[in-house]
């Protein structure tokens, strides 16, 4: 009956930041990753998706960089 304390632990805390920032799938990094290649249309993509990517937002990435439809890319994204 008394007011609850220690709500935000150290697991949480780096489950929350590290783990599930980028939406589902943990795409924030390949988002940093797009951002840094070679490639210009990749560049330029991950310049767009970075955005969205940090609030959660990872729709635009799965589907606008074809991971969906790639299944060396989908198989880690299911586990």
């Amino acid at each position: 009956g008394q007011a609850a304390t220690h709500i935000v632990s150290h697991t949480t805390f780096w489950s929350i930041s590290f783990i599930t920032m980028g939406g589902v799938c943990a795409t924030l990094a390949l988002n940093v990753l797009m951002c840094f290649s070679k490639s210009k249309q990749l560049k330029m993509l991950g310049r767009v998706f970075l955005v969205p990517s940090i609030f959660n937002i990872n729709e635009p990435l799965m589907y606008g960089a074809k991971v969906v439809f790639n299944p060396l890319l989908m198989i880690p994204a299911w586990i």
